[in-house]
């Protein structure tokens, strides 16, 4: 319970708390200057959160490969797709699918439960494509589909197993390859049992539901037969992927991956355009209407900011070194161009025109080693963007002074604590002195008093 001023009727404590907020004034301003600092620390990475974004949206425009991707267009889909590398000769393929490959599958007799469960006591041992499945003695009951399981755990077996209305049905992974059992005979005992394996003479004959065979497809009027629905040795630089017969040719264009290109490029602008909003906002200049109340964005003057779009504007307007002269050297040449306020726009039309009448100079513009826009940009802004670089400097820097005004805000705090109790001892002894002489001044009325009415 707080008695200060008690003796004296004086509001102490309230007095003690208003000399103390003066004190804290020095405080005051060390905890604006830390919030400004940590505010700055905020926008330095926010700008490099924003120039790595902008380098990344470069990786796809900086190799030779990124331009020579090829798109392949299916007349449908439901026959035939395809893809291309950078090797196929771009036109139209005409493909008629007349076989498909099918793979082989082998299928047991319907066996009931009851059955099951009586064949499948004790040890089986299954023989597959040279891998043996065994399952082991067990007192549990077990059914046809503790097999397939048993079989889809081997690994490198070449079958899946499945059951279908109480057959095993084994069904080739490979088009192109025979499921085998009679390597050991003597494994295959129960295979024998549910007439997967049929007696045949001497031997034995797998039961089977589908003949393996292989795909059969006229590729432009050539007749072409592989053993898998998967052809990627007809046509250099082409894969076909075979889906569905028909009786007419489906038409299959090739051509280079324009849209690719300009996808990678409208991502590379809309970045350009994020930095450049950036930099809108935090180094604008608004003066007031009285000439004097100016609003300013924080980095507005800072010269590192400065520099970094005065260096980017000429980077992205300027002419990439080490082309033949009557090549394209400059953005503006493929649509892309910047204003006087610095906002970027891309003419789609253009740069699809450029990239279908001139590819090559294009990719040397974007791709060309050390001076291409993609190799300038990249090295450019990692000076910025990396580890000890120009903005870790910059928020390294921020982060010491933020050390140094907590520190000061320490020793302040402590400070003042100890003026705090310095200020209570000395009212609390002002409170006690005047008390006192509060209670003098009492006794001494009292005593006029007395004399007063004695005469």
């Amino acid at each position: 319970m707080n008695l200060l001023g008690v003796g004296s009727g004086l509001d102490l404590t309230s007095i003690i708390d208003q000399m103390m907020e003066i004190e804290r004034i020095p405080i005051t301003r060390y905890e604006t200057k830390r919030g400004e600092y940590t505010s700055m620390q905020s926008l330095w990475r926010e700008l490099n959160t924003r120039l790595s974004a902008l380098s990344n949206s470069l990786n796809g425009l900086k190799l030779q490969s990124d331009f020579d991707k090829m798109k392949v267009t299916s007349a449908d889909e439901a026959v035939v797709t395809a893809t291309a590398n950078a090797n196929v000769v771009q036109g139209n393929y005409k493909v008629k699918v007349i076989q498909l490959a099918k793979a082989e599958i082998a299928m047991s007799e319907k066996v009931d439960p009851e059955d099951a469960e009586e064949l499948l006591q004790g040890e089986i041992r299954i023989s597959i494509n040279g891998k043996v499945v065994v399952l082991e003695e067990t007192e549990e009951p077990r059914t046809l589909l503790d097999v397939a399981k048993a079989i889809n755990k081997t690994e490198d077996i070449g079958v899946v197993a499945t059951v279908v209305d109480g057959r095993l049905v084994l069904e080739a992974k490979n088009t192109n390859e025979e499921i085998k059992f009679f390597e050991g005979e003597e494994e295959n005992a129960f295979l024998k049992q549910i007439g997967l394996l049929k007696e045949e003479g001497e031997g034995y004959k797998t039961n089977i539901l589908q003949e393996r065979q292989g795909s059969i497809i006229e590729l432009n009027g050539i007749t072409i037969a592989r053993d898998k629905n998967v052809i990627d040795d007809a046509v250099e630089g082409l894969k076909l992927t075979l889906k569905k017969e028909t009786n007419e040719a489906v038409n299959l264009s090739v051509a280079a991956d324009v849209d690719s290109i300009i996808a990678k490029v409208k991502a590379f602008v809309d970045e350009y355009k994020k930095v450049q909003a950036y930099f809108d906002t935090h180094t604008s200049f608004t003066k007031g209407a009285d000439g004097e109340s100016n609003n300013t964005g924080k980095l507005f003057g800072d010269s590192t900011i400065s520099n970094l779009k005065s260096r980017l504007r000429s980077m992205v307007t300027g002419v990439v070194e080490g082309l033949p002269e009557d090549s394209i050297k400059m953005l503006s040449q493929v649509g892309i161009q910047i204003d006087r306020s610095g906002n970027m726009t891309l003419d789609e039309s253009k740069l699809r025109e450029v990239l279908t009448e001139k590819p090559d100079q294009v990719k040397e513009l974007f791709t060309k080693p050390e001076t291409g826009l993609t190799a300038r940009l990249q090295e450019f802004i990692k000076g910025y963007t990396t580890s000890q670089g120009i903005i870790d400097g910059k928020i390294n820097y921020l982060a010491d002074r933020i050390k140094d005004a907590n520190k000061s805000i320490e020793r302040l705090e402590a400070r003042l604590e100890m003026r705090k109790e310095s200020l209570i001892r000395q009212y609390t002894a002002l409170d006690s002195a005047l008390a006192s002489l509060y209670s003098q001044g009492d006794w001494l009325a009292t005593q006029l008093t007395l004399m007063t009415n004695q005469k």
